[in-house]
């Protein structure tokens, strides 16, 4: 390491302080902003949510710093993959021979398809629930079942047109994204953790947020771009809510879910 790739070794490398901060926010505001957390959360047992969401953290923790381990690996022996996407297998392949390369090619394959999966149908399933009942009233549930097979397909078809010119990679779309993703972490934290939050404060922020960090995005640099946005959208949701604290009426909240009004009110 020492050799070939000592600038890795650095603790105040700022590249490395750069991404570690930037990752945080488009990692948490990841799981905030993708309906499939959101979808299994309420699949589960509600007494078992908060176990099963925290050993899947503790599981999950483990892939990066395996993942991680193998960058060391990677750099140790000086071998550089074209993509940073391939970190992984390449050392996979080094240490296990071709048959490990292709293991671990599908590993990565059912990882992605089952990732995949779930998307289409938490996007197709928000689709049914919340603009199928707009647009055609009446709606029964089997009719609903069938609706949501053919979103499904639609979706799926859709997504696969759009990733054929393969215009960004799996990072570079995680890091884009990650300017949206980081505008909207502190506005829901803090509308969950506080009556307080100002409804108003928080849509702005998150609106100025990524406004603001795709400006810093495009000018400065990609996770400059990320970490303004999160700050952003901290400071104008905690100063509009300390400035014009709001009370949190639970009674918008129930009607927001009806898609039509009860008794003609």
């Amino acid at each position: 390491m020492l050799e070939n790739a000592p600038s890795s070794l650095n603790l105040t490398n700022q590249a490395a302080l750069l991404f570690m901060f930037g990752g945080a926010f488009f990692g948490i505001g990841e799981v905030f902003m993708d309906n499939t957390f959101w979808q299994r959360a309420y699949a589960i047992r509600q007494e078992d949510v908060l176990k099963m969401f925290m050993l899947s953290g503790i599981g999950w923790a483990l892939v990066p710093l395996a993942v991680a381990s193998l960058a060391f690996v990677a750099l140790a022996f000086g071998r550089e993959p074209e993509q940073i996407n391939q970190v992984a297998p390449l050392v996979a392949q080094v240490y296990g021979g071709q048959f490990a390369g292709w293991l671990f090619l599908v590993a990565v394959w059912s990882a992605l398809a089952s990732t995949t999966a779930a998307s289409i149908n938490a996007l197709a399933t928000l689709l049914m629930h919340d603009l199928l009942p707009r647009v055609k009233e009446g709606v029964t549930d089997d009719e609903s079942l069938q609706y949501g097979k053919y979103l499904t397909v639609v979706v799926g078809v859709l997504g696969l047109l759009l990733s054929l010119p393969r215009i960004l990679t799996m990072l570079q779309m995680l890091i884009f994204l990650g300017v949206i993703n980081a505008a909207f972490i502190f506005p829901i934290v803090l509308g969950l953790w506080s009556e307080k939050t100002n409804p108003t404060g928080a849509f702005v922020a998150a609106l100025v947020a990524i406004v603001g960090g795709y400006a810093v995005y495009f000018t400065v640099g990609n996770l400059q771009g990320i970490i303004a946005s999160g700050w952003l959208s901290f400071l104008i949701t905690a100063g509009s809510t300390v400035v014009w604290p709001s009370e949190f009426d639970w009674r918008k909240l129930q009607r927001a879910g009806r898609s039509a009004p009860e008794g003609g009110e």
